[in-house]
């Protein structure tokens, strides 16, 4: 699905994962928000590149694996974006999404030094290392 509203144009990539949290469902939100009324009437282009499935078949540590190869799919594929001087919104699930859309903006940017990002979470999550293993 494409909006256009005006010459603005952002790719959106979006990453179908929650295999890495501890309860699935948030796996479904970016094909939600891409389906939702919610973008029709934004003043920006659209231009949704895919959503990147993960292939987990466990949930929490046992889906490790996993997560990690949706992790480098993410970073590979945002990486191309940004080299190809394309402004991308990521829109994913569960929070190991962070890993691959960190390394993918690190790896395009590497050569130019320190990278910032803007990163917009459902909400804040401070765990200390012994309230949660991941």
């Amino acid at each position: 699905m494409t909006t256009i509203i005006s010459d603005h144009n952002v790719r959106v990539i979006g990453i179908a994962n929650g295999h890495g949290g501890r309860h699935l469902g948030c796996e479904e939100a970016a094909e939600l928000i891409r389906d939702s009324e919610f973008l029709k009437d934004i003043p920006i282009h659209l231009d949704w590149v895919e959503i990147i499935e993960e292939n987990a078949t466990d949930q929490g540590l046992v889906a490790l694996k996993d997560v990690v190869e949706t992790c480098k799919e993410v970073a590979k594929q945002i990486s191309a974006e940004i080299i190809n001087s394309n402004e991308l919104l990521v829109i994913g699930g569960d929070h190991s999404c962070a890993i691959g859309t960190w390394s993918g903006v690190a790896s395009a940017y590497r050569s130019e030094g320190d990278i910032g990002l803007i990163w917009v979470d459902a909400h804040l999550v401070s765990f200390a290392n012994d309230q949660n293993i991941t």
